[in-house]
């Protein structure tokens, strides 16, 4: 299966090291990540995926996931993929959301049209304001 990413992961500059150990484990790692990896001046790192192949990742990004969350190293991100099938990652709280291609979407779309595209099938939309303390 070919599938194909493009997308970000960041991650605390301080522990660069053992999340390249962990993602090269499970071959979560573009070829070339000496020109994918970055670094501010805030201590945050993050490797960048510019159509690196890397095919079918659920159960590595999982378990790869999982050895981060043992390790206490926070991770988060989104990883587009293309090819065989269309499709998004989303890397939060130690857990991979794999999201369909209409799904991104959705996710995507700004508040304004999915309310239109809520209103044109006949449902109404209320918009609750959020609680600002006061």
């Amino acid at each position: 299966m070919e599938l194909y990413m493009n997308g970000v992961i960041f991650f605390p500059k301080k522990d660069t090291d053992k999340v390249l150990e962990i993602l090269d484990g499970y071959e979560l790692l573009p070829d070339d990540v000496d020109d994918c990896l970055a670094a501010d001046d805030y201590g945050s790192a993050a490797i960048e995926y510019r159509d690196v192949c890397l095919g079918d990742i659920d159960d590595d990004l999982t378990e790869a996931l999982q050895r981060l969350k043992n390790n206490n190293i926070p991770i988060k991100g989104a990883l587009d993929y293309y090819g065989d099938y269309d499709g998004r990652y989303v890397i939060e709280n130690y857990e991979c959301k794999n999201l369909d291609a209409q799904a991104v979407v959705i996710k995507d779309a700004s508040d304004d049209d999915l309310i239109f595209e809520l209103e044109a099938r006949g449902y109404r939309v209320t918009e609750i304001a959020e609680d600002d303390g006061d």
